[in-house]
């Protein structure tokens, strides 16, 4: 999966605070605003009052791999920035990564990302024997594999 595109300059994170909308909980803020674009731009603003470089850095690592497994979540066109509060210096990966996906719902509430597909039931079931295949191919390696070292080590 590609990276998303970031927001990287002052007067873009200034405009998003200034035009956009926002969203909070706990952990982070969400300042959100139409950009019309194909990709939604991300921007992940970490302040010192969170921790030193270390404890900020996994922070901002934390959220975007969250963002990264929750990119379906994102609609597209959007520019995003979240910032991290101060609460987000004892949370694990498993809490940023529910705040990120509790804020994109509340934000976003059902402008999920649309995928384009001709015949769904058609695909999920190529989807289905492709993974019925690939997994009887696993299992059939392992017991060849697994005879062939029990016959070199006994």
């Amino acid at each position: 999966m590609n990276k998303p595109l970031t927001l990287k300059k002052n007067i873009e994170f200034r405009k998003v605070y200034q035009k956009g909308k926002s969203t909070a909980n706990r952990n982070l803020v969400l300042y959100y605003m139409s950009n019309n674009l194909q990709e939604f731009r991300v921007g992940i603003t970490v302040s010192k009052k969170v921790g030193k470089s270390v404890v900020r850095n996994l922070v901002k690592r934390r959220i975007r791999e969250s963002l990264r497994e929750l990119a379906p979540l994102m609609p597209a066109g959007y520019d995003l920035v979240w910032i991290a509060r101060a609460s987000c210096q004892e949370a694990d990966y498993k809490t940023i990564k529910s705040a990120v996906k509790h804020l994109a719902k509340k934000a976003f509430k059902g402008q999920e990302k649309k995928t384009i597909e001709k015949h769904p039931k058609e695909i999920d079931s190529k989807k289905q024997k492709h993974t019925l295949e690939k997994s009887k191919q696993v299992e059939e390696r392992s017991r060849w594999n697994g005879n062939k070292m029990d016959d070199t080590f006994h």
